[in-house]
């Protein structure tokens, strides 16, 4: 379903092929154990519950 890749200022966008109507299920992670920004599983997990995405 994936359609091809494109990119804005701030994000790198993956375009899939959807059916007008019916639902569709997207999963997304982003975390990695030598990263920077958080330490633990439990530290990612905070932060996330913590946004508040428009869309």
């Amino acid at each position: 379903m994936v359609e091809g890749f494109a990119q804005d200022a701030e994000n790198y966008l993956i375009l899939v092929r959807v059916t007008p109507g019916q639902p569709f299920t997207y999963y997304m992670g982003s975390a990695w154990d030598h990263g920077l920004d958080f330490a633990t599983r439990e530290a990612w997990e905070t932060f996330v519950a913590g946004q508040n995405p428009e869309f």
